[in-house]
């Protein structure tokens, strides 16, 4: 078994993902595990034929064929990852994607209510994809879990509770602009969407959870290749606030994995 672990040493846009493609290429028997952030990187990866891909929701050794982990230390964004799933599909790719049963979950609320928050005030630098807004939702409630999207009406019922959630948050910071920022959407055609889009998750991921996952490949001489997300210097702890990520950028989470 041999461990490798990517992290960048800036502010992110250091290569993360060109040096995970690569690492993946001289690997035995390689896996890919995200360990931190989310469905919000970007990590660039292009081949010597031309052949270029964007990599947010899988890992960046996906163009090698390299199956991915997806930790509990990251959000997962059915949306976001079909997407990402069918546009590898389409370049001749086969993804292998390994979902670990407690990785918190974003929704359509998640983005919006990120999108409307950046809309009504200084602009913080977040992308909008509901990263930052999923992170503090699962530190309070209500928790949304990776297992929970194989259970249509627990999903339905979560989905309902933090629909709940955000409308008493936005009440209560009493601002017209967020309110009016936050409910100008078609809640229910987003639901109707978003169920559609996780129905098709489930059926071209595994669910996982992480012990019995480790213990099935520990006799596999497998590479583990941890690739990071984010700079360390957006660090959750260490970075410079108040422009740092609701993440460990650096190798806390990587470490307490292996």
């Amino acid at each position: 078994m041999k461990t490798q672990i990517v992290i960048g040493l800036g502010f992110g846009d250091e290569g993360k993902g060109l040096t995970t493609a690569y690492l993946s290429q001289q690997a035995t028997h390689p896996i890919i595990i995200r360990f931190n952030g989310g469905h919000q990187a970007g990590h660039t990866v292009v081949l010597p034929n031309g052949k270029r891909h964007v990599f947010s929701s899988l890992g960046s050794g996906t163009l090698h064929n390299v199956p991915t982990y997806w930790s509990r230390y990251c959000t997962f964004y059915p949306p976001g990852f079909l997407n990402e799933y069918r546009t590898l599909l389409k370049a001749g790719v086969q993804p292998r994607f390994y979902l670990d049963a407690l990785s918190p979950v974003t929704t359509f609320y998640d983005v919006i209510y990120n999108r409307a928050l950046e809309s009504s005030r200084d602009r913080h630098g977040s992308c909008g994809l509901g990263f930052g807004a999923t992170i503090e939702r699962h530190e309070a409630f209500p928790k949304l879990f990776a297992q929970d999207l194989w259970f249509p009406e627990i999903l339905k019922m979560k989905l309902n509770a933090i629909a709940l959630y955000y409308d008493q948050k936005i009440k209560l910071t009493n601002s017209a602009q967020l309110a009016t920022a936050f409910y100008d959407y078609d809640f229910a055609k987003a639901t109707e969407h978003y169920l559609q889009d996780v129905k098709k998750c489930v059926s071209v991921i595994s669910l996982v959870q992480e012990q019995t996952f480790f213990d099935s490949l520990k006799e596999q001489q497998t590479t583990f290749i941890l690739e990071g997300a984010q700079g360390i210097l957006l660090d959750m702890d260490h970075g410079f606030f108040p422009h740092v990520t609701r993440s460990h950028t650096g190798s806390k989470n990587a470490m307490e994995m292996i």
